[in-house]
């Protein structure tokens, strides 16, 4: 399945694509941007240092592939968003030991420059503490932090953003259980348009209870990473 980012955002442009800023574009939050993208939203990629610009981002999956060519990027933080148009969501997609040299920091260099007073944060990361952390750098409402639990297998193989295991799924829900939270995060994983969702499309799971749902992730890591770890998967 092949578009370009423009075209993504007009063929939604009738009922209005979100605008989506991707924080921590790995394997993970490329893979999920790019489907997010698939679905009509207006994604733009965070793109640091000396790294060069993608022309395209190709996601590789049994479920369906996608490409997403000519993809907004930005070099800062700020440049997510558009001026006058702060972003609808921010995901952020690095890894936990991103935080380790002190969580607020992190949160506040590259995600506070780019969050509005209405901007929803959905974090993919695995682990606790997260999302408290992230709520007390942004400051602002709490609930519209959002702890997100990927399940999938996901790494990089032939310069594509490759998904190889159990069915893509974010299992979400907001720091503060926030019933009306987790409307507004399920409908960021529908198309914009209203159409079927197309090959590949990531579920999204709404957990009533965000600290139940990150325990239950961390007993299905249990078995994973210990036969992942020997074999170096």
């Amino acid at each position: 399945r092949r578009a370009t980012a423009t075209t993504a955002r007009r063929a939604a442009s009738s009922s209005g694509p979100l605008k989506v800023g991707v924080v921590g574009a790995g394997a993970v939050g490329s893979y999920m941007g790019v489907r997010l993208a698939e679905l009509g939203h207006d994604v733009r990629f965070l793109v640091m240092g000396s790294k060069p610009t993608p022309a395209s981002i190709a996601c590789k999956s049994w479920q369906g592939d996608a490409l997403l060519e000519n993809p907004r990027v930005a070099r800062a933080p700020a440049d997510l968003a558009d001026a006058g148009e702060p972003l609808d969501w921010v995901l952020c997609g690095l890894k936990s030991t991103a935080l380790e040299g002190g969580a607020d920091e992190a949160f506040q260099n590259l995600l506070k420059p780019c969050v509005g007073p209405e901007t929803r944060v959905q974090l993919l990361m695995n682990g606790l503490g997260a999302e408290e952390a992230c709520a007390a750098a942004l400051g602002g409402d709490p609930a519209r932090v959002h702890g997100g639990l990927v399940y999938g297998g996901f790494g990089w193989a032939d310069g594509a953003a490759s998904h190889a295991g159990v069915p893509t799924a974010v299992h979400g829900g907001s720091l503060t259980d926030d019933a009306a939270q987790l409307d507004a995060a399920a409908a960021l994983w529908r198309p914009v348009d209203g159409s079927a969702a197309p090959e590949g499309a990531v579920a999204y799971e709404a957990q009533p209870c965000l600290r139940l749902a990150q325990w239950a992730k961390l007993a299905w890591n249990v078995p994973f990473n210990g036969c992942a770890a020997p074999s170096g998967t």
